[in-house]
């Protein structure tokens, strides 16, 4: 419930730029690239086409920064204040066949394997990817 609810909010503001296309619908982003290289293609220029893919990603989002990020994007009230909540006091353990690890605070990051998570590390890149595509495309 509360992913649908931002998703919505950051979709009906706009605030995701286009080109962030990390976990959003793929069938759009593959029409965006299809009509892109066939606009190209007519116009007789090129097409670039960038994916990155970061090693351990969702591991080093800066939780301040996020939520300094979300504040700034108009999130606030309730809703901000249960994502302070759900970052918070995170603790991990590695276990094995026969082994477990004493358990670690987690003070960076956002959690594994939530449909949440994919939104919130969404939100801490979309400025990132946008500075990056002003330094490729110069201003948007």
């Amino acid at each position: 419930m509360v992913n649908t609810r931002m998703t919505w909010y950051l979709e009906k503001n706009n605030i995701l730029i286009e080109e962030q296309a990390g976990f959003r619908s793929t069938k759009a982003q593959i029409t965006i690239i299809a009509q892109d290289i066939e606009d190209s293609f007519q116009e007789k220029r090129h097409t670039v086409v960038e994916w990155i893919d970061m090693e351990k990603d969702f591991d080093r989002v800066w939780r301040n920064g996020l939520l300094f990020k979300l504040k700034d994007s108009g999130i606030s009230g309730n809703i901000f204040k249960w994502i302070e909540q759900f970052l918070q006091n995170r603790k991990a353990r590695l276990i094995t066949q026969n082994f477990k690890s004493r358990t670690q605070s987690m003070k960076h990051g956002v959690p594994q394997g939530g449909i949440f998570s994919t939104t919130l590390f969404s939100m801490f890149m979309n400025d990132i990817q946008t500075t990056i595509l002003k330094g490729v495309y110069g201003a948007m």
